[in-house]
């Protein structure tokens, strides 16, 4: 393989290896030590021959050309050959018209794959095993002829159909001429991941090898069936490299009717035009001509050729850089500052611009995000919904996801950890919130019911034995959770004055104390107007009047006419603020106090 470099990532687990747990085989005398090897990137590198062997004869071959110390690292035992479909195929293979001949440098005509009925998105196409297996790094051609040499011949002749874009039959003077096998490996081997351990200049224990660190070895895998697929830079399928089975899988992004033909991209999406453009010649020998490429005018677009071609270049990069640009669902989960449908609002967005530029590669991110939002805010109906899109599109692209999605659609509200988090956060902010109010609330309500009974029970006949006596009292208790000392003092006066008790001030406050402490501020209120029957009372004093004039002054005129003997003040001339209460509908002081805060006679 050209133009690519070995990659590494520390970042893996340290499984115990095994030195012992993969047989290769080899030619009678023959051993690792004794192959031809070639040195790549500073490692040696030897042939071998992986067989899978199945009880029913689909046996399976692969030419590997590989660092023995990865040996070992293989699924141990091999795998069994992986079914190319599962049931009956859903594609054929039939010539493409896609492939323009003249920058193919040949005769042929490519093949393609079309679908022979309708795929779902996020259904399996294919599976295959690489015929070859090659590292990335430049070596000579006699690997890859020895290679190629090392398969079954019917195995080296599917092989060996496969499109060669470096195929020359009459080179020129002084252009590179690539063997026959080196030139389809260029053209057409995929990127696969090995685990390789991770190598070191210092000196292991014996103990210390069985822990050696492994990390990730880019090669390069060529496939006879799944590398028919020809390119989009709007593809309806992708590849996924599964290392357990060793094996390639081809699935639909979307929808793919009848018909139609299955496309990957050989080049980055989120690319330009221009950057994919020279990717592909440079490459594979062709120019594309998706939609996407070959952009056409007619005279309805009030866009030119140039100006389409630019815009869809600055969409393509903006859905590249999305998640980095754009709010996601790891931070949104924990901030309570942010709106509830902000990432879904922004994802939704990004899932249909994706669909404008037929980047669906990009899409299981979003729509998983989506259902995982909704989780928090305890949306059945919609997790539901997106976490059906979501196993539907991961079933083949990620297996974790898929069987975590599984797992959870039994039963969300008891299966995920922070089921409805955000939408019981919001709710406890809101009971807090009403808490609040009604502590605010319940002071009106204290004043207001005073007010109320000041005026009702300075109208009552000046006896000790009267019945509402005991109303009066409660009053007193409720109020004196809020008011203030002055209007407390005038309250617990008016009433020595109208029930003929005596005034003491000592028992006062050792009275106000205690209620409060009793009553454990203005939030017992709320319990005390049902027991006085407002609206009784209201019917039997329709004359009372809601004035936007200073209260307290008025009240203490009540009280000094009242001590004096004197009749009420006059009637305020104000409109009658009770006309368009139903006190039939009241039930108790709460209700009518919110529409009525004020009340004098």
């Amino acid at each position: 393989m050209v133009g690519l470099e070995p990659q590494y990532n520390s970042s893996t687990t340290q499984p115990k290896i095994s030195r012992t747990e993969l047989k290769v085989d080899f030619a009678e005398g023959e051993s690792s030590q004794s192959r031809k090897s070639w040195m790549i990137s500073g490692r040696q590198h030897v042939i071998h021959t992986i067989h899978l062997s199945s009880p029913t004869g689909q046996d399976s071959t692969i030419s590997c050309l590989i660092d023995p110390a990865l040996i070992p690292l293989l699924p141990s035992p091999l795998p069994d050959p992986v079914q190319t479909y599962d049931g009956e195929p859903n594609f054929v293979i039939k010539q493409s018209p896609r492939i323009d001949i003249n920058t193919m440098q040949n005769e042929e005509i490519g093949l393609g794959i079309y679908a022979s009925r309708f795929i779902p998105a996020g259904t399996l196409i294919a599976r295959e095993h690489p015929a070859l297996i090659v590292p990335a790094g430049s070596f000579p051609t006699e690997a890859y002829e020895e290679m190629g040499n090392a398969l079954p011949e019917k195995r080296r002749a599917e092989m060996l159909s496969m499109a060669n874009c470096y195929r020359v039959k009459e080179p020129k003077e002084g252009e590179e001429v690539v063997g026959e096998v080196e030139g389809i490996v260029r053209t057409n081997a995929l990127v696969l991941d090995l685990k390789t351990p991770v190598t070191s200049s210092r000196k292991r224990s014996r103990d210390e090898e069985d822990q050696i660190p492994l990390a990730k070895e880019v090669y390069g895998g060529v496939y006879p069936l799944i590398n028919r697929c020809n390119h989009s830079c709007g593809p309806n399928a992708a590849v996924k490299w599964d290392l357990e089975t060793l094996s390639l899988s081809l699935y639909a992004l979307r929808d793919i009717e009848k018909d139609e033909e299955i496309l990957k991209t050989y080049a980055d999406p989120a690319h330009s035009r221009e950057k994919r453009m020279q990717k592909l010649f440079n490459n594979y020998k062709f120019s594309c001509d998706c939609p996407w490429c070959e952009v056409q005018v007619d005279g309805k677009d009030q866009l030119t050729r140039e100006e389409k071609i630019r815009a869809s270049d600055e969409l393509r990069d903006a859905l590249g850089s999305w998640i980095f640009m754009h709010p996601t669902y790891k931070k949104w989960s924990d901030d309570l500052c942010a709106s509830d449908d902000l990432v879904i609002r922004s994802h939704q967005e990004a899932l249909s611009l994706l669909g404008v530029e037929g980047m669906h590669g990009l899409q299981l991110f979003f729509v998983e995000e989506i259902a995982l939002c909704y989780a928090m805010l305890g949306d059945e109906l919609q997790f539901k919904k997106w976490a059906a899109k979501t196993i539907q599109l991961s079933q083949v692209e990620n297996k974790v996801t898929y069987k975590t999605f599984l797992t959870w659609l039994e039963d969300p509200p008891r299966k995920m950890a922070k089921w409805g988090w955000r939408k019981n956060q919001r709710e406890q902010k809101a009971r807090k919130k009403r808490h609040e109010i009604e502590c605010e609330d319940d002071n009106v309500i204290a004043e207001g019911s005073m007010r109320f009974f000041l005026v009702y029970l300075c109208q009552i006949p000046t006896h000790s034995a009267h019945p509402r006596q005991f109303e009066f009292n409660k009053l007193i208790s409720t109020a004196m959770a809020s008011v203030s000392a002055s209007r407390l003092a005038a309250l617990t006066k008016l009433r020595c004055s109208i029930f003929q008790t005596s005034y003491n001030p000592q028992n006062l406050r050792t009275g106000a104390k205690y209620l409060r402490s009793r009553l454990r501020g203005p939030s017992m209120v709320a319990y005390y107007p049902d027991q006085f029957n407002i609206p009784k009372i209201i019917r039997q004093y329709p004359e009372l009047e809601m004035v936007n004039e200073d209260e307290e002054e008025r009240l203490q005129d009540v009280i000094d006419r009242k001590k004096r003997g004197k009749g009420a003040p006059k009637k305020a001339k104000t409109k009658s603020a009770l006309s368009h209460l139903s006190y039939s509908d009241q039930s108790n002081f709460v209700a009518f106090q919110a529409t009525s805060p004020l009340l004098v006679f």
